[in-house]
């Protein structure tokens, strides 16, 4: 629902964004772009859009760290701050497509897993021996 959200919110302007006409990205390059797109929501007025923000940017940080323990997140987001305007729907349009798509996956899983995994049961405590609660 919160990916759904930021595409709303990416897809709500009355002009469609055109295709980036500049050369693919890394896929490191790329995620650091949707963790600074993501950020730029972090202060909207909206609670949907600030939870979505969050969602967004802790997905992109953990795959930029996945990607890449050693990464110099400075100088990432530092490169990746540079992107404005249109560039940065069009970022939060495919950012929050990555996010939905990881989103419903993970749901897809727990469902499966609800109808087959063994449900827990607590294990009931033995009771004390009179002669163990004594003291001596």
């Amino acid at each position: 629902m919160i990916a759904a959200t930021l595409l709303m919110l990416a897809q709500a302007t009355a002009t469609p964004v055109p295709a980036p006409m500049a050369a693919p990205v890394s896929p490191e390059r790329g995620d650091a772009r949707c963790l600074a797109a993501f950020g730029l929501l972090a202060n909207d007025p909206k609670p949907d859009v600030q939870r979505a923000s969050q969602m967004g940017a802790l997905f992109f940080y953990g795959k930029l760290l996945g990607r890449n323990p050693r990464i110099d997140l400075r100088a990432a987001m530092t490169e990746a701050a540079a992107i404005a305007g249109p560039q940065v729907k069009a970022e939060l349009q495919r950012c929050g497509g990555e996010l939905q798509r990881s989103g419903e996956a993970m749901q897809a899983v727990g469902a499966a897993l609800a109808g087959t995994a063994p449900r827990a049961t607590p294990t009931p405590r033995p009771t004390p021996s009179p002669t163990a609660t004594r003291r001596r």
